[in-house]
This record gives C-alpha cells, structure tokens and sequence, in this order.
C-alpha cells in the first residue's frame, strides 16, 4: 500500500491486511445500501428541468452515515462575469478511516432584469454556488442521493436478486426462470427494480383472480 503522504510503499502484515479487508467490506455494503435508498419525493425540487435535493436531508444522511464529517471552502473564484466557481474538500470518516474529497462547481450570477450590468445579490449567489459543491461532494463521495443523480451502481444486490426471484416463484416456473436469466443477464439493474417488483406483484394479484375465478366455475 502506498502511503500518499510520505511517497513509500507501507506494508502490513496478514493481520493488518485481513482488517483492511473488513473494513472496504463495510464501507462497500454501507455505501451500496446508501445509493440503494430512496430520495423522499418531498425533498426533490425541479429547477429548469433538472432535480436537486434539499441540502437539509442531505446533510441529515451525512450526520447519521458518517458523523463527524466537516466542509471547508478552498477557494472562490469568478468566471467571468456570468458565473462563480467554488473549490471545496469534504472530509469524513468512513467505517474508521479518515478520507478526504475534493469537488467543484459553477453557479450563474443573478442580475437585474431591467440592467444586466448590475447584480442581483452578490451574497446569495456565492452561498448557491457553495451549495451546489457540497451536495455534489455528498453525491459523489458518500453516495446519497445516488437515485435522483442518476449515479446508482446498476447491479443489483444477492438480497434484491432473491427478493425478485420469490416473487416470481409465486406465478409460476415459467416467470421463474424469466427473471432468473433477467437478474443473471444484468438486465434488471438497481435503476429498473422497483419498476419490476412492483410488476411481479400485479402479476401475482392478477393470478389470485384467476384462480379464485377458476374455482368458482368449477363449483
């Protein structure tokens, strides 16, 4: 392993490397499970056709995965006159290693309407742009929000795989083995899973119809 710091190759003995081991272990299933996690509608807001999260909630993710986390501004800068640029570093503690993020981000400067060369609020549009950077490092670097920001890693876990294949199990062996090649293929991806859940549950409400239907003629 290399120890960015000081530039030398550090090594660890096999205990050392069976610790490290466990801890990427958990910060896999922790960060997967973050990226799994639905984004409440009610703090999902369209701007000009895009979806952005409320910084509140994302914070409140940020203090309960990974408390102790901190944000500091590196530098401001001024793109032209038509926009600021912010460069920030997330830093927090990820299943007892202490990591560190860099971000940046742009935000459009405001002007008055009736007189372009004039600014709206100076103050608020570099607050926006420090907004935008942070909830992009959260994003980027935690993994929340991964639903809205489209960053969701596409395959799915054993455990929805599973979940999806009792289902399916409930219809018949033919949608069975359907979604079994669906889930082994790729085909179903954390992107289209609630999507094929939410079909396999009509499908097997459709089926209890049809056998209640079935039976009664039979009577």
């Amino acid at each position: 392993m290399i120890n960015e710091e000081h530039n030398q190759l550090m090594v660890y003995n096999p205990e050392d490397a069976e610790k490290l081991s466990n801890i990427f272990q958990k910060m896999q299933k922790q960060h997967n499970r973050i990226s799994q996690t639905k984004t409440p509608s009610a703090v999902v807001k369209e701007v000009e056709g895009y979806d952005y999260v409320d910084l509140a909630y994302m914070k409140g993710i940020a203090d309960k995965e990974f408390p102790g986390w901190s944000w500091i501004i590196i530098k401001y800068e001024a793109v032209g006159n038509q926009a600021f640029s912010v460069h920030g570093r997330l830093k927090w503690y990820d299943n007892g290693i202490v990591r560190t993020g860099d971000m940046v981000a742009g935000h459009r400067i405001q002007k008055l309407t009736r007189d372009p060369n004039k600014y709206l609020n100076i103050g608020s549009d570099l607050k926006s742009a420090n907004t935008d950077c942070l909830k992009k490092a959260f994003n980027t670097y935690m993994n929340i929000a991964d639903d809205v920001y489209k960053k969701m890693f596409p395959l799915i876990s054993i455990e929805r795989g599973e979940t999806l294949l009792k289902l399916a199990k409930l219809i018949d062996h033919e949608m069975f083995l359907e979604i079994q090649s669906m889930v082994y293929s790729g085909k179903i991806t954390n992107s289209n899973y609630d999507a094929s859940v939410t079909k396999l549950q009509k499908k097997i409400e459709e089926s209890k119809i049809e056998d209640v239907n079935t039976k009664e003629i039979k009577e």
